[in-house]
């Protein structure tokens, strides 16, 4: 089920996703390590956030004009992956 009307998804939309098998311990205040994961593992910059008493994870994405389409299945495929308990442990702070 879509988060929100269709209508109300712009150029920019804050994702629910729900947390993969990887584990941590975070705030409301920390970004999630998955924004690590993705940046380093797949070279994708794009914001997380932890929302621990949520729906785990949220994944803001900003669609502009310099993005492709293929950069947003790549993202798409990345977190499958992810869900998938396929990607490496988060790093470290």
């Amino acid at each position: 089920e879509p988060p929100c009307p269709e209508e109300m998804i712009g150029t920019l939309a804050s994702v629910p996703f729900a947390r993969g098998p990887y584990r941590f311990e975070v705030t409301a205040l920390d970004f999630d390590p998955m924004e690590a994961v993705l940046r380093e593992r797949y070279r994708i910059e794009v914001p997380v956030l932890a929302c621990p008493t949520g729906p785990g994870s949220i994944v803001r994405i900003s669609a502009q004009i310099y993005n492709s389409y293929a950069q947003y299945e790549t993202l798409a495929a990345a977190l499958r992956e992810l869900t998938a308990g396929k990607a490496p442990s988060p790093p470290r702070a």
